[in-house]
């Protein structure tokens, strides 16, 4: 995260043991790679000259002042900012948060924002992303990420973060599967009560989702799960082979742990939606490759498909139950740079570096500062 320190600060009585103490804190969680700040020169210049700050407070003051045009360099390249003033109220806007120094209090930033996802799961694939986009530019290699997880708990989500919202300490990006069954789903219930949290809150956070796809599974290249021991790649191929050759949009909705069910199927053909009308012409498609809709059921069991959990029946399969997780262990075992190598000229990885560029940006700090 980027902290720019306004000159308005100038205005407050930093002989103030209060206001001074801010000053610390934000200096000093600067030297230790929370974060990186900047400040106007004359304000700089103003820190490392006053005595009642620590020595490694003043050296982070002198260490921004010297390197003022890279600082500066920074705050026109990365599109999140917090602004620190003399006096303002929590406002957000166009992803550039502007806060008081007297809402700065200990433990601000600490270890970087928080990642509110569903579970740990995925909060770690957030940070690969974050990991594979700053591998697509040196301009980017002076750069640390530093964040931390919570698990959210699914749909209690809402409650987790409205916790992390009244602590008022760290910037909390909330992150959720979209759980879209189709283009035109609009946001889960979920979704609506963690964006009602955030905008009637004043305090720093962010909302972003899988967008266009429905689950983090939905979103993984597919040269990531080539290498995935036992994974039914050849279920994904089906799948992405009905696309091509029928011009339809499959792959992004459907459920990579269960496949296409048939109870899937029942629950939207007793609705009047746009979400019925979508899976009714790629029920068409995928009858035109000879795949059985219609199961046969004979003493509770179906002879045409195979059965899942509570004898659901599996129209058309995809991944497994831990495609996530075998994901994260694939890539908990292989360099980061082996693992970019595998997925930069996929052509299945724009979603994963388009959230990768998010978490990155709102992530990226500079290493601890050596002490002169």
């Amino acid at each position: 995260m980027y902290i720019y320190l306004d000159e308005s600060i100038l205005n407050l009585n930093l002989e103030n043991p209060d206001n001074l103490c801010k000053v610390e804190f934000l200096l000093t969680g600067y030297a230790e790679g929370n974060y990186i700040l900047n400040a106007p020169r004359k304000l700089l210049k103003f820190f490392f000259d006053n005595s009642s700050l620590s020595r490694i407070a003043r050296d982070a003051a002198v260490f921004a002042y010297k390197n003022y045009s890279m600082m500066n360099a920074f705050l026109e390249k990365i599109p999140y900012k917090i602004i620190v003033k003399d006096k303002s109220n929590i406002n957000n806007s166009d992803n550039q948060w502007i806060i008081s120094l007297t809402d700065v209090k200990y433990g601000f930033l600490v270890n970087g924002i928080v990642i509110l996802g569903e579970n740990l799961n995925d909060s770690k694939f957030l940070n690969f992303t974050a990991q594979h986009f700053q591998k697509t530019s040196n301009d980017y290699k002076p750069f640390i990420l530093i964040n931390h997880f919570h698990g959210g708990g699914g749909s209690t989500t809402y409650n987790e973060l409205d916790n992390l919202l009244n602590r008022k300490l760290n910037h909390i990006f909330c992150f959720l599967d979209s759980d879209k069954e189709s283009p035109t789903c609009l946001d889960t219930d979920t979704a609506k009560k963690c964006i009602r949290s955030i905008n009637k809150n004043s305090w720093l956070s962010k909302f972003s989702s899988t967008n266009d796809y429905r689950e983090a599974e939905n979103l993984i290249p597919l040269s990531l799960l080539e290498k995935i021991e036992q994974f039914p790649l050849s279920n994904i191929q089906k799948i992405k082979q009905i696309e091509g050759k029928h011009q339809v949009l499959l792959y992004p909705y459907i459920d990579i742990k269960n496949g296409l069910t048939k109870k899937f199927l029942t629950k939207i053909s007793q609705t009047q939606s746009q979400k019925k009308e979508f899976w009714h012409t790629i029920l068409q498609k995928i009858a035109l490759e000879g795949i059985p809709i219609e199961c046969n059921i004979v003493n509770d069991i179906c002879t045409i498909h195979t059965q899942l959990k509570d004898n659901v029946c599996q129209i058309l399969p995809a991944g497994t139950q831990k495609t996530l997780e075998s994901t994260i262990k694939v890539l908990e075992k292989m360099p980061i740079d082996e693992s970019f190598n595998i997925i930069k000229d996929d052509y299945s990885s724009k979603a994963w570096f388009e959230i990768g560029e998010t978490i990155f940006w709102l992530s990226c700090a500079l290493p601890k500062i050596r002490l002169s």
